[in-house]
């Protein structure tokens, strides 16, 4: 039996979480959302996420000074930085389990990356 994957959205656009909190609920992920920098990693304090996404200009600071902390506080986690300043237009992999995305997003991108991570997972452990 697999475990419920728990998926966490720290984004301040509020119709993004939705879109992305919809795909997720559909696809059986059990997702846990915060509009802030702040509240975003109390809730990483509280529970194991298999995904984080997290985007970098917060209300109360930026997602991306919090990158390596949240990679050594869960290091399985596949974090998405969603970043509307990205160069390129294509995802770009920091390393194993950090990819940037620039917005706009496609649920599409995401779908390929998490099936991609989640069979990685199963294979691994």
């Amino acid at each position: 039996m697999h475990s419920v994957k728990k998926i966490v959205i720290i984004d301040d656009e509020k119709d993004l979480c939705l879109l992305l909190q919809t795909y997720c609920k559909k696809n059986n992920y059990q997702v846990h959302i915060s509009h802030s920098l702040s509240d975003g990693l109390e809730i990483l304090n509280c529970i194991i996420p298999n995904v984080v996404f997290i985007d970098n200009n917060l209300p109360d600071g930026e997602g991306w000074s919090k990158i390596k902390d949240i990679q050594v506080q869960h290091p399985k986690c596949i974090i998405f930085f969603i970043s509307a300043y990205n160069c390129a237009n294509q995802p770009i992999i920091i390393n194993n389990n950090c990819i940037i995305l620039e917005k706009p997003i496609s649920i599409f991108e995401i779908e390929k990356h998490l099936q991609h991570f989640f069979k990685l997972e199963q294979m691994i452990f």
